[in-house]
């Protein structure tokens, strides 16, 4: 889990994806990564500035910046 002063990211396995809610409790939807990573197993979340990163596990630790894309809305 992570936040900046506008949303809450949580994330979800399979699909690995974010689920995203404003401060208020709006669901704003949930966004699949479309990186190259997506296959392996999403352990952790955090943000620098407005990009976000995610940890994956694949048999050693991994850290990738991710893109998001609409899933669900």
């Amino acid at each position: 889990m992570d936040s900046d002063d506008d949303y809450i990211y949580f994330l979800l396995s399979g699909p690995n994806a974010i689920s995203v809610y404003d401060w208020n409790g709006k669901h704003y939807g949930i966004y699949k990564m479309n990186d190259g990573a997506k296959k392996y197993e999403a352990e952790n979340i955090f943000h620098i500035n407005d990009d976000l990163y995610i940890g994956y596990n694949h048999g050693i630790g991994k850290v990738f910046k991710t893109n998001i894309e609409a899933l669900y809305e």
